[in-house]
């Protein structure tokens, strides 16, 4: 099963953000698109609750992690490089074990 310090882990290596980045307050755009695509993942690969996921990211409240997700979803319709980078760290989180 896949939780969500691995989702934080495969994100931070691929994004080359900090841990802190993913938990701080900062809506710098490569930081924030980082905070939402770990909140996707962990929406899609968990069974943590909204609440869950926004606490474990920064404290957010459940209608960030739902604006999170819809986002990410509504990118990997509009834009195949986005969905295929979706499927690489799915695939990458569900074959670590």
């Amino acid at each position: 099963t896949v939780d969500l310090g691995d989702i934080e882990n495969v994100v931070i290596a691929h994004f080359g953000v900090t841990s802190n980045d993913l938990h701080g307050k900062s809506r710098e755009r490569t930081i924030a698109n980082a905070r939402q695509m770990c909140m996707y993942l962990a929406r899609h690969l968990t069974q943590h609750s909204l609440k869950e996921i926004g606490t474990f990211f920064g404290g957010k409240n459940h209608s960030t992690v739902v604006f999170a997700t819809q986002k990410v979803a509504r990118q990997m319709q509009d834009n195949l490089d986005d969905k295929v980078l979706v499927q690489q760290l799915e695939r990458q989180l569900t074959q670590q074990g």
